[in-house]
């Protein structure tokens, strides 16, 4: 349960739209348990695999917490991107200061070694009230603004 008041915000490495399954095997099942958490309602969902975790499950009523899950943050795609449409809150991937610019960014900002555009990471902001979440930019790419 989360105190009231209080909020949820998820950071993982890759985001559980599906789209990297082979690294968030179990995505459906943690999609059921944010989306139960969100609704407040309960889930009772197993999953079966191969790997290291190859039975998880969940039986939880969420009806009585308080809280919700505002977003849920990710990197592994090495791009900027918003999915609002998947889960019951939004789904933020934010591209790495390193390393290169996933091939699926079709407008990737230009980056420029020794210069401030050589970085790329942002400031997270919440506004509750407004239901906002404001990515600031620093380095190379945009500030972003994200409805939850």
């Amino acid at each position: 349960n989360v105190q009231t008041g209080w909020n949820i915000i998820i950071l993982t490495h890759v985001v559980p739209d599906g789209t990297d399954a082979r690294y968030f095997k179990d995505y459906q099942l943690f999609n059921a348990i944010v989306n139960a958490f969100n609704n407040k309602t309960a889930v009772n969902q197993s999953y079966t695999g191969a790997e290291t975790f190859q039975n998880s499950s969940v039986n939880k009523d969420f009806s009585g917490t308080n809280g919700e899950i505002i977003a849920i943050f990710g990197g592994h795609k090495h791009a900027d991107s918003v999915n609002t449409t998947t889960l019951s809150c939004p789904m933020i991937t934010v591209t790495t200061c390193g390393a290169y610019w996933d091939i699926r960014d079709e407008n990737p900002p230009v980056r420029t070694a020794q210069t401030d555009t050589e970085f790329a990471f942002d400031v997270v902001t919440i506004d509750k009230t407004a239901r906002k979440i404001y990515l600031t930019r620093v380095g190379a790419g945009s500030d972003r603004e994200v409805d939850y």
